[in-house]
């Protein structure tokens, strides 16, 4: 009996080494079983980590902050649109799903919008007060909007982002519209931070209780878009928000794109040519670019290890969209775009060799005639990479795909 499990094991150590897609199932078209062989980390051999996906109640005022977007009857945009909401309309939102969508009621049913249009204030960038008497405090950053109350001279608000000519502000629980120039301030924002001092801290909140996030040595620098409190709130190099003691920094602040002689906040309306989904274009293009260099590892859809159809999965589903595990399924999805047309955001195929009808390959399209995609050859070496459609890759295209209506 023993010998026989001891074969029995031998058996399938030898299917298992061979022939891998009989165990593990199918692998995707840019995985193969000489690629097993490649792996140069035990970690690498393992499945990925899953993605946790979560659901929580909030209750969070915000406003929208692009000319008109599509609500969806859920979190995702495989869902009904059942609505639209215009620039400048405040929701409640009472629900957070972790893909980055947000719930609110309106006419008693639940509706979803993406958080890239709508503005959430947090802490307020700092205090402003009114200049001068009988200043419209208004729902939208118009002089033809509605007004809601009108302010008088010294009166204090609490300044979160700009518009234009505009502060988007707080006054007595409210959020609302105030013309820049009629409001008193002197804080600095937008600009660059640079460390005066050796092993300074940065701390996760405002105040020097908070959990020191990262220590910054002399000459360090780092964006700021806000500030309160004798703090500087700055972006991180991962992304993270995190706060800075104004006390430590030689500041730098950005000129203006508005010639006014009040300080530049955080602008919320992104350029024109971004407006709607040509902003979500963007916004695929910059995460993509995120993960340049990750290492190409057979099978992977995580930071640690990309395969190609792996790595538009992941790029793709942080924008609420599913795609399965394979290269050719992802051919299925959205519409066909002719070479001729493509945009920055649609997923390019290719085959494994010139004349061949099998897709074995997709990137994402990234403008200029340029492709991101994990590869897992060339002379870049196998990781994340930029690619030009160009030679090999123009001799296997095959089609390209468009997930979003832009």
């Amino acid at each position: 009996m023993m010998k026989c499990r001891g074969l029995l094991l031998i058996c399938f150590c030898v299917v298992l080494f061979v022939f891998p897609s009989v165990v593990f199932g199918e692998p995707t078209a840019d995985q193969d079983v000489a690629h097993i062989m490649n792996i140069s980390e035990p970690w690498q051999a393992l499945p990925p980590i899953p993605q946790q996906e979560y659901e929580t109640d909030v209750s969070k005022e915000g406003m929208v902050i692009s000319t008109s977007v599509n609500i969806r009857s859920g979190p995702g945009l495989e869902y009904e649109v059942v609505g639209s909401v215009s620039k400048g309309d405040k929701l409640t939102f009472i629900k957070y799903k972790s893909n980055g969508w947000y719930a609110f009621s309106m006419n008693d049913q639940i509706c979803w919008i993406y958080a890239w249009f709508i503005y959430i204030p947090e802490e307020p960038v700092c205090i402003g007060i009114v200049e001068e008497d009988n200043v419209n405090f208004r729902k939208s950053p118009d002089s033809s909007s509605e007004v809601i109350s009108v302010l008088q001279k010294d009166t204090q608000v609490y300044i979160h982002a700009r518009d234009n000519e505009y502060y988007f502000v707080e006054f007595d629980g409210t959020l609302g519209w105030i013309m820049g120039k009629l409001v008193e301030t002197n804080y600095k924002t937008i600009g660059l931070a640079v460390v005066k001092g050796d092993k300074v801290n940065i701390r996760a909140f405002p105040d020097l209780g908070a959990a020191v996030t990262e220590i910054a040595d002399k000459n360090d620098f780092y964006a700021t878009y806000g500030c309160y409190n004798g703090w500087y709130r700055i972006k991180l190099n991962d992304g993270n928000d995190a706060w800075i003691k104004e006390d430590y920094v030689e500041y730098a602040p950005y000129l203006s794109p508005v010639q006014t002689d009040y300080p530049a906040l955080n602008v919320l309306e992104p350029p024109s040519e971004w407006d709607g989904m040509k902003l979500i274009q963007q916004l695929i293009v910059n995460t993509a670019k995120k993960y340049l260099g990750v290492p190409y590892v057979w099978g992977g859809e995580s930071p640690r290890g990309f395969d190609c159809s792996g790595f538009t999965l992941y790029v793709y589903k942080d924008f609420g969209f599913r795609m399965a595990h394979f290269a050719a399924t992802q051919a299925n999805y959205g519409k066909y775009v002719p070479m001729s047309s493509l945009k920055a955001g649609d997923l390019v195929f290719f085959a494994g060799q010139s004349g061949s009808s099998a897709i074995t390959h997709v990137g994402i399209y990234i403008g200029n005639n340029q492709f991101i995609h994990a590869s897992s050859s060339g002379s870049n070496g196998k990781r994340v990479v930029i690619s030009e459609l160009s030679g090999y890759y123009l001799r296997t295209y095959k089609t390209a795909r468009r997930i979003f209506d832009y």
